[in-house]
């Protein structure tokens, strides 16, 4: 495969996901579910790392990860968009952070508290 930004990227995504798996603790789990809350990327495929990571990792130990990552971020059995809502979330965040009003700055849109957990990553 050509190697390309995007391709790598996605490869370290994967990393990620691999490290927070190996890091055992809460902390490394939260923050890969805020890294995934807060970008658009689709989510990766079983197949997509089973397809990058199987000739350095057994069958067993990739589906150990898989399994860590599938129930961090719920819904990726197929490399589907995501959804509508997701991506409104990284582009209000992104517009505030371009205006390095990125936290304080989802305070002063005066939403709802439910839609201000949201866009800070809460829910």
């Amino acid at each position: 495969m050509k190697e390309t930004p995007a391709n790598k990227e996605r490869d370290f995504l994967m990393l990620q996901v691999i490290h927070a798996f190996l890091l055992h603790n809460t902390k490394g789990r939260q923050a890969l579910q805020l890294i995934w809350r807060s970008i658009p990327d689709v989510y990766i495929t079983r197949e997509e790392m089973a397809g990058q990571y199987e000739e350095v990792v057994t069958a067993r130990y990739m589906t150990d990860i898989w399994n860590f990552y599938s129930d961090i971020v719920e819904d990726c059995s197929s490399p589907k968009p995501r959804s509508l809502q997701h991506y409104c979330r990284v582009i209000i965040r992104t517009a505030l952070s371009d205006n390095r009003q990125l936290y304080e700055g989802i305070d002063k849109l005066k939403l709802p508290s439910k839609m201000q957990s949201f866009l800070k990553l809460e829910e």
